[in-house]
């Protein structure tokens, strides 16, 4: 996940939280260790915003022999990855609910923040981006649904969109209803009601929402969105789980 090779800044209620390098190592050694434990020598995965590859080259490294999909609409980022990566299947598409084109809004400092959402101002200065160089781009966007062949299946699903997360999966249930698949998410303190909504989501696609360090400790996950609560407004990455 690009962000976890970055210091990451974000706000929660109105005060700064900075993600150091303690956190986002940790982070790390979290994702490497779900992609250990899940992936087999021939499992396929999908990576979604896959940014310039730093997750998706522990993927092929742990499934060398999977048939691995990787979705990065930036078109830098994109070339990069279609010459670092020529057993994957790289798109240069932005996932979202519906199909088409649209604007997308790459942040030419650290193209980790780019993403479909138009960020409020106000936001990319709680992140540190207040003047930071926003180049808005013509991307065509797609549903994975509309995307993976109906016979594919998939172990994992990574997804990091900066913000847009709830778009992605809403053009992906079909395809996680029938893989089940782990899914890797960046979703990083949303507001209650959206992370109602994340949570109903994937519930919808036969999944339940915890967070990486539950998962590898064979934690079970919330029952109820009450009791997801409390990792929503603590954690920054998550894990769904059949």
């Amino acid at each position: 996940m690009p962000a976890g090779r970055a210091l990451k800044r974000v706000y929660r209620r109105g005060k700064r939280l900075v993600l150091g390098p303690t956190q986002i190592e940790k982070y790390d050694q979290e994702t490497v260790a779900v992609l250990e434990r899940v992936l087999r020598v021939d499992s396929s995965a999908i990576d979604v915003g896959a940014c310039t590859g730093s997750v998706l080259v522990d993927i092929v490294r742990i499934a060398p022999r999977g048939k691995h999909w990787a979705f990065e609409p930036v078109p830098g980022n994109f070339a990069g990855l279609k010459a670092r990566f020529p057993i994957v299947t790289v798109l240069p598409y932005a996932l979202a609910e519906i199909s088409g084109h649209t604007e997308f809004h790459v942040t030419k400092a650290n193209p980790a923040y780019s993403s479909l959402e138009d960020r409020d101002p106000k936001l990319l200065d709680q992140i540190g981006l207040s003047n930071a160089v926003q180049e808005v781009v013509d991307v065509e966007i797609r549903r994975l649904d509309d995307v993976i062949p109906e016979s594919a299946q998939f172990a994992l699903i990574k997804i990091d969109v900066a913000g847009a997360e709830l778009r992605t999966l809403g053009g992906a249930l079909a395809t996680i209803r029938r893989c089940q698949p782990i899914v890797i998410l960046e979703a990083g303190f949303y507001s209650e009601a959206r992370s109602r909504e994340l949570f109903d989501l994937l519930r919808l696609g036969d999944l339940k929402l915890s967070t990486m360090a539950r998962w590898l400790n064979h934690l079970p996950p919330p029952a109820t969105f009450e009791e997801y609560l409390p990792l929503a407004r603590t954690n920054f990455y998550f894990l769904a789980q059949p």
